[in-house]
């Protein structure tokens, strides 16, 4: 996104969102920001156009952040036909407009056509991006259920993995605990403050969940205050490690070095863009040291260096320090964004 004005309310609210400090847990009322979201949504044979399938009803959870806003995850939206959201303790059902999706981080944003709808409603902040050992609450509503539950876990592991239904590699932290259908979008709190979404219900690895960290929310509610969506920003390129003394030693670097991956190929427009070419050694990026395994430092964890392009804004500068013909080169551009991809071969 090449943003020119953000509008005034939202750089009002976004102080607000986000904040730094994880504060004790509040009383009930992280419960009651969490909603209900279903769709109902329908597809047409190919062969009889003028026969549809049954109407299937798809549903997730939801819950109320600043600006009389829900946010969810993008798949339980399905077919974006009917969005109905519900509150805990009533039985009612709201209609609800879809405003933006994120196809990259599998984000989304609804509003609930009547106001009232956040009648009494405190819309919940965010935290930190969830580090590992930490202990997080998933608030959510099971598959045919109207009251929310909350399901405890620990932080496994936080690492970049491609993002559950598109494949775009983004951050996401593992927990412990068996996410069941219709927790998808659901809030995991560390206190009373967000610190991520869940993103992917346990399905192929029992016992455990995937959670979007608050760092990529953040990301695609910056990316929105232009009113529109332009996704997450990655590198178009492959890296290899250089972790091998061997290897290092052919690029005449040192062989006990902890810093640098190899560039191998990288996509022409990129390649005009950016500068940067194949045999280029990639020692930092935004002044962040890359690992010889191509981790960063970041949010006191250890993750893959496409994170650090991942949280830009489309437009941002971006600034790759890279060792070339014995010489240090710094090249900067501006971010682009789209469904890239990067890979570390090791």
């Amino acid at each position: 996104m090449i943003r020119k004005i953000i509008p005034a309310v939202f750089s009002l609210l976004l102080p607000v969102m986000f904040s730094n400090s994880t504060a004790a847990a509040a009383p009930g009322g992280e419960m009651r920001a969490a909603v209900k979201v279903t769709s109902d949504a329908s597809q047409a044979e190919d062969a009889h156009s003028w026969v549809s399938d049954p109407i299937r009803e798809t549903s997730g959870t939801g819950f109320v952040i600043e600006g009389k806003r829900i946010l969810t995850c993008a798949h339980v939206l399905g077919g974006r036909d009917h969005i109905i959201v519900m509150r805990d303790g009533d039985v009612r059902r709201y209609r609800a407009s879809v405003r933006y999706v994120s196809p990259d981080a599998d984000l989304a944003i609804v509003v609930p056509d009547d106001a009232a709808f956040f009648s009494g409603m405190q819309p919940l902040r965010f935290g930190d991006m969830p580090r590992r050992h930490d202990q997080v609450q998933v608030v959510g509503f099971r598959a045919g259920s109207t009251k929310p539950l909350p399901l405890p876990g620990v932080v496994t592991s936080v690492t970049v993995r491609p993002s559950t239904r598109f494949g775009v590699p983004l951050l996401s932290a593992q927990i412990d605990a068996a996410l069941p259908a219709g927790f998808s979008g659901a809030p995991a709190l560390f206190g009373d403050q967000v610190v991520g979404v869940a993103v992917l219900e346990t399905r192929d690895a029992a016992g455990t969940g995937i959670l979007l960290p608050a760092d990529i929310v953040r990301q695609f509610l910056e990316d929105i205050a232009d009113l529109r969506v332009d996704g997450n920003p990655l590198p178009r390129m492959f890296t290899a490690a250089l972790v091998d003394p061997e290897l290092r030693r052919s690029r005449r670097l040192d062989p006990g070095g902890e810093v640098g991956v190899l560039v191998t190929a990288v996509e022409p427009d990129y390649a005009t863009l950016s500068g940067l070419r194949a045999g280029d050694v990639i020692v930092a990026i935004n002044d962040v040291p890359v690992h010889a395994d191509g981790s960063v430092r970041s949010g006191g964890e250890r993750v893959f260096y496409t994170h650090l392009f991942a949280i830009k804004q489309a437009g941002d500068p971006v600034t790759v320090t890279v060792l070339r013909r014995g010489g240090t080169k710094q090249l900067r551009y501006p971010a682009q964004s789209g469904a890239l991809e990067s890979i570390v071969r090791r």
